[in-house]
């Protein structure tokens, strides 16, 4: 590492508590409406003439959490968790969640399920549907659960409206709103939708270092304040077609616009004497997106066709001073700007075949560049510290062929097997030279089980292949933690075989038991790994293991005299193993906590709702060249709601996140020269509080 940013290790320890300001999705569901007119019925391209949903539920199920938009009853589906699925990850097949419109999946990635589910007003759902994964193809296979939501298309003009105000420890107010449009006629659904969401935190924070001699009396102390500011502004314009029969297109376009101001100023005692040092970012981020897909009638099946692209660009930029009331400047500034771009075109086929059995084949190709420039100054000197990746540009050019063929064995027995085909070809140019082309065979093969009793089992084993992030190609420097990521040129994917068993059973009418186990076998694991110039990077450390326990159970308590309530409980158990590089011994992957729980009540009547929710997780490490960075166990965290519903078409919901005030705690051990070295050097406790944050929202759908 450069001695220009470690000769400063003790003061920068205690610089710079994390950010800490992580958004909490609140609840608020509200009344729900009549439905009236035929449901669109598109085939789903998994199924088979005769199959059933492993559970269905009419829009009537959901008006007692009366909800105000498709999201709303998306989260009250019992047992279900949503996977909004990850606009970041390259490609379109990766990025699917958990969620389908009508049997399709939607067109758009940037436009994430939770955005997308917002805008469909309550009263165009007729009902939605949880089936298997497989059901609907090739981009789901490795899913337990997918719900289908089931729109009406009945003429008509409707829409939804959200505005929230929350209040933070420090007094500042943050206003947050969307509202979202729909008209549909007998063949076309225009949508406009747009969003603002201010997001302002305040934090406050104590580090403390100490040797390892005497862990009770530090040797410094900091206190520090935090003030975040956080907009961001989106617009979404959709248009959809449908033909009554198989065909139909989608038009998609959004923009959004983020920015990121952080401003941190810390008091440290460093040896009897007091310093006061200030970490300030500017972060600006805007991205733009246009997709569509067209599906077509052709050959007994239909072809779907989808096109995207998205662009985003962004500019990053750092300061950190070491000593602000000192007249010399002594710190370094960092500035980053990079413009990604993504380029997708996808045709895929589906139709029943030998009787029944579904068949579904297709091909993705994809481009995508990232040109990034990374300048780090030193302050006092005024010159720029090269790093070892610090301006280059990272190009994939991406090929995918996949087939999928589900029949049924039984009458109550699927099986459902695939195989994907990937091939890309990678290069990084400037700083660093690097070209190298990949190929992976990835197959599946899943078997479900309707067993008697309101029973179902899945067994399932695939072949998976995980994506490179481009950003770990890239050198940056962590200023505010005296952390450097070298950026790795030589990182591979790493490649895994999966094995899950599910098994699940109706509980007292609409409740649901469930529990899943897994077993992750990977090579190649990414992790930490040393890079030339003493730094560390993102890199491959061998062959890894994951078993992992998952158990979700969702009770309605009306049965046992609690009219309205229900009791959710969700726990995992992860136990992972893979050899350490530097210490040679077997230890848990980076940052993988080893349990994790959450434990949900609400209440529902006809005019109000009441709830509670405790969730927590273990701690977690992260593996650094010389560093353990371990953010501690949190629990239990609380969140409480009380909802008042006026009328069947608006709900006032008062919340409260972080009920119990409970803090974010982070150890750090620090080795010299790194964690081959079996003692440590230095320990440092860090501790930040943004304390009880209470909202006031308010929905309204016509």
């Amino acid at each position: 590492m450069d001695r220009r940013l470690t000769m400063h290790r003790p003061f920068v320890v205690m610089a710079a508590l994390p950010l800490g300001a992580s958004a909490f999705f609140a609840v608020s569901p509200a009344l729900g409406q009549d439905q009236s007119g035929p449901a669109i019925a598109l085939p789903l391209p998994g199924t088979t003439a005769g199959e059933v949903p492993t559970s269905s539920y009419p829009a009537e199920f959901f008006a007692q959490f009366a909800p105000r938009n498709a999201l709303d009853m998306i989260l009250r589906v019992p047992g279900f968790s949503l996977k909004a699925g990850n606009p970041e990850v390259r490609g379109f097949a990766q990025a699917a969640g958990n969620v389908v419109i009508n049997g399709q999946r939607p067109s758009a990635k940037s436009d994430s399920l939770v955005e997308l589910l917002q805008r469909i007003p309550t009263d165009r759902v007729v009902r939605i549907e949880v089936w298997p994964g497989t059901h609907f193809g090739a981009d789901y296979a490795g899913e337990i659960q997918v719900a289908n939501v089931v729109l009406s298309s009945v003429d008509g003009v409707s829409g939804s409206t959200n505005a929230a105000l929350e209040r933070n420890y420090a007094g500042r107010f943050a206003f947050s709103g969307d509202a979202a449009v729909s008209w549909v006629t007998e063949r076309h659904t225009f949508g406009l939708s747009s969003s603002y969401q201010n997001g302002v935190y305040d934090e406050e924070g104590i580090g403390r270092v100490f040797t390892p001699q005497d862990r009770v009396n530090p040797t410094a102390e900091r206190t520090n304040r935090v003030v975040i500011d956080e907009p961001k502004k989106s617009a979404t314009v959709n248009y959809a077609f449908d033909g009554k029969t198989l065909d139909s297109a989608h038009l998609n376009l959004k923009y959004t616009q983020s920015d990121l101001a952080y401003d941190e100023l810390g008091s440290a005692e460093i040896f009897g004497a007091t310093v006061r040092d200030r970490f300030v970012s500017d972060y600006d981020t805007s991205e733009f997106e246009i997709g569509g897909d067209a599906t077509f009638a052709m050959l007994g099946g239909s072809l779907e066709a989808v096109a995207l692209h998205t662009r985003r660009k962004r500019r990053f930029d750092d300061s950190f001073a070491f000593d602000v009331d000192s007249p010399v400047r002594d710190g370094f500034s960092q500035s980053l700007d990079d413009d990604r771009t993504e380029t997708i075109g996808r045709v895929s086929y589906s139709r029943s075949v030998f009787g029944g059995a579904s068949l579904q084949l297709g091909a993705e190709t994809a481009r995508n560049v990232l040109e990034s420039s990374v300048d780090l100054i030193d302050l006092g000197s005024g010159e720029r510290i090269d790093l070892p990746v610090d301006d280059a540009t990272v190009a994939e050019d991406r090929f995918e062929g996949f087939v999928t063929l589900g029949f049924a064995v039984t009458r109550r027995l699927r099986a459902e097997a695939g195989l994907r085909y990937e091939h890309s070809s990678l290069s990084v140019t400037g700083d660093a030279e690097a070209q190298r082309t990949l190929s992976f065979w990835k197959p599946n093969v899943s078997l479900a089980w309707d067993a008697p009793e309101d029973t179902t089992f899945q067994l399932s084993v695939e072949r998976t292949v995980a994506q490179l992030k481009f950003e770990d190609f890239i050198s940056f420097a962590e200023l505010k933690d005296d952390q450097i990521n070298g950026g790795n040129a030589e990182l591979l994917p790493e490649r895994t075989w999966v094995v899950k068993l599910t098994g699940e059973r109706a509980l007292l009418g609409d409740g649901i038991a469930r529990i899943t186990f897994e077993y992750n076998r990977i090579s190649l694991l990414q992790d930490r790994v040393p890079v030339p110039g003493g730094f560390d990077a993102p890199g491959n450390i061998g062959t890894g293991t994951l078993w992992a326990i998952d158990g979700t159970l969702e009770v309605p308590l009306a049965k046992i005299g609690i009219a309205g309530g229900r009791l959710s409980m969700q726990s995992s158990i992860l136990l992972t193993s893979v050899e350490d590089p530097y210490t040679m011994e077997m230890r848990r992957f980076s940052g993988v906590p080893v349990a994790s729980v959450n434990i949900g009540f609400r209440k529902d009547n006809r005019k109000s709702a009441w709830g509670v929710e405790l969730a927590g997780t273990s701690q977690a490490t992260i593996y650094r060249r010389d560093e353990l960075d371990t953010t501690l166990a949190r629990f239990p965290t609380v969140y409480a709601f009380y909802q008042f519903r006026p009328d069947k078409v608006s709900s006032l919901t008062f919340s409260i996140d972080n009920l119990t005030d409970i803090s974010s705690r982070r150890r750090r051990t620090f080795f010299e020269p790194d964690r081959a070295e079996e003692n440590p050097v230095l320990l440092q406790f860090r501790e930040t509080r943004s304390h009880i944050v209470p909202r006031l929202s308010y929905k309204r759908s016509f």
